[in-house]
């Protein structure tokens, strides 16, 4: 590979890690400003839940981390 081919290489990595470090920066920005509640749920138990899902519930992020979700579902809607 020629110096030319590294060099352009290198610029392409670097402008591809900037573009996802934006994109990053995207993502957490929309989950916490979204009107809309977001969360995130792994085996059952929320990972994220983003400002507006906490003012919906009246839990805290520290409350809701690890938390069952169907814990909040109305027993009557269980299947």
């Amino acid at each position: 590979m020629s110096w030319r081919e590294k060099l352009a290489q290198k610029t392409t990595e670097r402008r591809q890690g900037q573009i996802e470090q934006q994109m990053d920066k995207l993502h957490g920005l929309f989950l916490t400003s979204s009107l809309v509640g977001v969360y995130v749920v792994n085996n059952k138990k929320f990972e994220f839940a983003n400002p507006q899902f906490q003012k919906y519930t009246g839990f805290s992020q520290d409350a809701l981390l690890g938390m069952d979700s169907l814990s909040l579902i109305y027993p009557a809607h269980l299947p």
